[in-house]
């Protein structure tokens, strides 16, 4: 059987910024743990918000009606597949990007199924700000992700909040943090081995 991927979802709608050196710097670290990783960014796919419709409730298996018109349950298939999950993403006036915080919307469906809260599998969430300081510069970002992981059935359990990096490669050139993002990396390669461990045991 081959072995199933970390999935790093990245939420930045700019390519080749500091977000994206961040997932790439993970995904290294990944791989230099044995681990196997999947790439994909929110920016490549369309997802329609949701327009709190409320048919998710009635509809057989809280079915979105939207989700034939777009990418989102593409992104949900590879998410739920996953042993472990990092979201990264830039904060833009103290909150998730748009296109980031309409997938996390359309999740809307499985609260509605009842999906456990704080259990099951793990997700991580990486974050980027330019502004230097701040004391809850994270705070919104993190809340609406550990509720977004409760709705798949996951639990939001690391996150690794980076402060200061706004030019396009100002992450890149502090070689510090991205040793620190790779190490994180090779964490969660042991992290999701051991998740695939424990599923294949149960």
């Amino acid at each position: 059987m081959a072995q199933k991927s970390i999935v790093v979802l990245g939420g930045s709608p700019r390519a080749h910024g500091n977000s994206d050196c961040f997932a790439e710097c993970f995904a290294r670290g990944v791989a230099a743990g044995g681990g196997s990783v999947q790439l994909v960014h929110m920016r490549a796919f369309h997802v329609q918000p949701c327009t709190g419709c409320h048919a998710c409730v009635q509809l057989p298996k809280h079915a979105c009606v939207l989700g034939g018109q777009d990418d989102a349950e593409q992104l949900f298939a590879l998410v739920q597949q996953a042993p472990l999950v990092l979201i990264v993403s830039p904060i833009y006036f103290y909150a998730l990007p748009a296109g980031l915080k309409a997938f996390v919307d359309r999740a809307q469906r499985f609260w509605a199924g009842g999906a456990a809260q704080g259990t099951g599998l793990p997700l991580w969430a990486g974050f980027i700000a330019g502004r230097p300081r701040g004391e809850k510069l994270f705070a919104g970002s993190e809340l609406c992700l550990r509720y977004f992981a409760a709705a798949l059935g996951r639990q939001l359990t690391e996150t690794l909040p980076c402060k200061g990096y706004d030019a396009q490669h100002d992450l890149q050139q502090d070689t510090l943090q991205c040793a620190a993002i790779e190490a994180w990396g090779r964490k969660a390669a042991a992290t999701a081995q051991a998740v695939l461990a424990g599923s294949c045991s149960a």
